[in-house]
Parts: structure tokens; sequence; C-alpha cells
């Protein structure tokens, strides 16, 4: 979940029935009326940071019917759109990412079982946070 400056709230939530999509929420205090938008992937123990007022970082699971493995999404909040970014090292049985920025750096850690199908702890780091702040800034 993410709060604006407002105290509105934005929610990403998975979803395992019907179209098995994940949703994007919003609402304004006090959260009684939600406005709910479709994002078209699934994605399975989703994780948002923000990184602009109309921007967030998700990272979450991916199942393609053939494929799972964890990925890192820019999601432009008003649209509901996401961009794929990257594909972390994973398969099997894997998710539940975790993120924090420092300087310009993205540290992600994460489970996975793609290496001997034993799930292990990983830990990511992404460099470039900076440039992705200005590209996102023009």
């Amino acid at each position: 979940m993410l709060f604006d400056e407002d105290g509105s709230l934005w929610a990403l939530v998975r979803r395992d029935a019907d179209t098995f999509t994940a949703q994007l929420g919003f609402a304004k205090a006090p959260y009684r009326r939600w406005q709910w938008k479709d994002l078209g992937e699934y994605i399975g123990g989703p994780v948002m940071h923000r990184l602009s007022s109309e921007h967030a970082l998700v990272a979450g699971r991916v199942w393609t019917g053939k494929q799972v493995y964890t990925q890192v999404w820019l999601l432009h909040l008003p649209s509901a759109k996401l961009l794929p970014l990257i594909r972390l090292p994973s398969g099997g049985d894997n998710s539940y990412p975790g993120m924090v920025i420092k300087g310009d750096a993205l540290y992600l850690s994460y489970y996975s079982a793609h290496i001997d199908g034993q799930p292990r702890v990983y830990l990511a780091t992404l460099t470039g946070i900076n440039t992705l702040l200005n590209i996102i800034k023009q």
C-alpha cells in the first residue's frame, strides 16, 4: 500500500480468481469507496515502492501458465500501466520480494528454488535508480 500526501491510498492486490490478474485500488480517506483497475498481469506476492507522485516500482511473482519467475515493473499509478523492467534469476517456488531504495540502488530480497529445487533467499542489487527517476520526471 502507498499513501499520497493528502492521505489517499493505493493498494495492489493479487487475485487468484476470475482473470487471475492483479488489481490496483485507489481510495480517499476514510477508504470506503474504492476504484479498481485491472493490471492485466498475474502478480503473486506483490510489493510496491513509491518513486514519485505518479510512479511506483512493483515486484512479484509472474505465472504465465508455463513459467514462474520474479519480476520488477515500473507502474504508472494514474493509468495503471505496467512496464516490465527486469526478470530476476528465479524459478520454481519463488516470490514475496521486499524492496528498499538507498542512494542509487534498489535492494530486492526474494526467495527462489531455481538452482536445485530447494528454496533459498536471495538479495539482488540494482543500480541506476537515479537515472530511472530522471526519466520519469521528463
